[in-house]
């Protein structure tokens, strides 16, 4: 999967759309991540509080061959940070963020 110009625009309208009301989260208080099925990802913060947010479009080798991001300023923000899969080059863009662990599914 290619980065494009289009995924590129969509990101930056979804965040400039929702800029008022956009979380975004210092990545110096983020202890560690995970993806058990690479559709959702698991943030745990240091001070013991769990974000997480749907991967769009699923990344399934996330968890197999981790993830990198850019960020602006120290910190990733919801329908807006792109998330690059370390070997394969695959992306995808983390959805909106939500408070607490996600329910688990079957």
């Amino acid at each position: 999967m290619r980065f494009s110009k289009t995924f590129a625009a969509i990101c930056l309208f979804s965040f400039t759309a929702n800029a008022h009301a956009a979380i975004c989260i210092s990545t110096d208080q983020i202890a560690n991540s995970d993806s058990p099925d690479g559709k959702v990802l698991i943030l745990k913060m240091k001070d013991g509080k769990v974000w997480h947010a749907a991967l769009q479009p699923a990344c399934p080798d996330i968890r197999t061959n981790g993830f990198s991001w850019t960020t602006y300023g120290g910190q990733v923000c919801e329908n807006a940070q792109v998330l690059r899969i370390v070997r394969s080059g695959g992306m995808c863009g983390l959805g909106k963020f939500v408070s607490g662990e996600p329910p688990e599914t079957k």
